[in-house]
């Protein structure tokens, strides 16, 4: 029993003193990192790693599963041995960093997909330098301008202003030219210098207007005209003053600037015409001075529909345009010699529905002389009999 006992008592002593080794190991291996290797590595580190230098280990379903699926022996560290590497819980190493996937850091360029990315974005494909112009000939790229259809670079120093005034490098613009940052903005007095976008002695808000030639302000303001003097004033957004030079009004976004000088959505009553596509919304016509007015019905202007000016039911397309009644008793024929109460009849120079007389044996309706004598009180294609005083015909 002694000899069983002393036994027992070698054999715990093997296993504590291999669980002592073990914790030695531990407190004395890469929680500095690697002394000499191909990576920093990350302090801390799991008994599991088969490599020298890695960190602890994350689970893949925090990062980027694509970057987890890569054989994580040698991640963050030298390298790994044949069957390290890997725990039974998963793989081991350090993954992306969590939530990170390379395509939502990546710029996608004009016109490009992502294509890795998988997410299915596109560039954009108007608006930028060297690419078509947008509707409303619109160039989103800072310090563009749209020419011929396309949006091309504007506001360098000796250059034209961009539309909003801008110039590029913090210049200043004056006379529609661009000065640069230090120059002077105007000759006299030569003291007024352009400062990293801002002249010293105009263009800013409330400021005068600078130049002699033509009035500018600073970017993203509007020259306004006052009877004492001008002044810049904010420009751009619905309501506001349009921006630029009177050549080329230009406001933000979609909206366009209208007869009074003033950035509004297009294609709304009242509103200005759009100058791309429909220039109305619906029951709306695009009138000469360039606004969108209701249409269709009594008094308002004749729609514009296929080419053809036309009004709804019940109205007819006079030759004013304007969109009259039509069809009921005493009212002028609708389209096609139609009424909806009586006959067309013909009187003088014009077609009229009259109820009671001039269809089919019904009395002649009593009607003014017309030309050539044709006018003889019945439909179209029947003659006023005159010795029963009724409308006949074949």
């Amino acid at each position: 029993m002694e000899s069983c006992f002393g036994a027992r008592f070698g054999a715990a002593d093997v296993v504590l003193g291999a669980w002592f080794a073990l914790t030695c190991f531990a407190c004395t291996s890469s929680s500095y990192g690697p002394l000499f290797g191909d990576s920093p590595g990350v302090a801390g580190s799991s008994a599991t790693t088969g490599g020298s230098g890695g960190g602890s280990p994350v689970d893949a379903s925090t990062g980027n599963a694509d970057v987890s699926s890569v054989d994580t022996g040698a991640t963050g560290g030298r390298g790994s041995d044949a069957g390290g590497g890997s725990d039974s819980g998963g793989s081991t190493g350090i993954d992306a960093a969590p939530g990170t996937d390379a395509a939502s850091t990546s710029d996608v360029g004009p016109g490009k997909s992502d294509g890795g990315g998988g997410d299915g974005r596109v560039g954009p494909t108007c608006g930028e330098e060297s690419q078509d112009c947008c509707p409303n000939a619109r160039c989103n790229a800072p310090f563009t301008i749209c020419k011929s259809g396309k949006c091309t670079a504007c506001g360098g120093w000796g250059n034209e202003c961009c539309p909003d005034f801008g110039c590029r490098d913090m210049g200043c613009c004056s006379n529609g030219v661009c000065v640069a940052n230090g120059g002077n903005c105007e000759m006299n007095p030569s003291s007024n210098l352009c400062n990293n976008g801002a002249c010293r002695n105009c263009g800013t808000e409330g400021a005068t207007c600078c130049g002699s030639q033509f009035r500018t302000c600073g970017q993203g303001l509007a020259c306004v005209s006052s009877k004492t003097a001008d002044s810049c004033v904010k420009c751009g957004a619905s309501g506001q003053t349009c921006c630029g030079l009177s050549t080329n009004k230009n406001c933000n976004g979609d909206l366009v600037c209208n007869h009074a000088g003033q950035c509004q959505q297009c294609g709304v009553a009242g509103g200005p015409c759009c100058p791309n596509g429909e220039p109305c919304g619906n029951a709306l016509v695009c009138d000469a001075n360039k606004t969108c007015q209701p249409c269709g019905t009594s008094t308002e202007l004749c729609c514009q529909k296929g080419g053809k000016s036309v009004c709804n039911d019940g109205f007819l397309c006079a030759s004013d345009n304007h969109c009259v009644r039509c069809g009921g008793a005493g009212d002028v024929c609708c389209d096609a010699r139609t009424c909806t109460t009586g006959a067309c009849v013909r009187g003088g120079d014009v077609e009229t529905c009259r109820d009671g007389c001039g269809d089919r044996g019904k009395p002649c309706c009593k009607v003014a002389d017309c030309l050539g004598g044709q006018c003889d009180g019945c439909v179209f294609g029947l003659d006023c009999d005159l010795t029963m005083g009724v409308c006949a015909g074949p």
